[in-house]
């Protein structure tokens, strides 16, 4: 699946060279944060990486769509 999508991506970025540092994942979700228009995301926890790019993006002045109460409440 990860091949599939990655041959079908109009652009592919790389927030690090394959090397894990402490804030690399914080790297990664700004960009996410910052690259989109908006934000899709299934976050229901405050203190997750998601919840981090959420929290991102709305101090961006993205809209945010957060599909977990949703799915959760049916």
């Amino acid at each position: 699946m990860y091949d599939y999508i990655l041959s079908s991506a109009d652009e592919v970025a790389y927030t690090h060279d394959g090397v894990y540092t402490p804030n690399c994942m914080k790297i990664r979700n700004e960009r996410l944060a910052e690259l989109g228009d908006m934000l899709i995301a299934f976050s229901g926890r405050s203190t997750s990486g998601a919840a981090q790019t959420v929290r991102m993006a709305e101090n961006m002045g993205k809209r945010v769509f957060n599909l977990y109460p949703t799915v959760v409440a049916e």
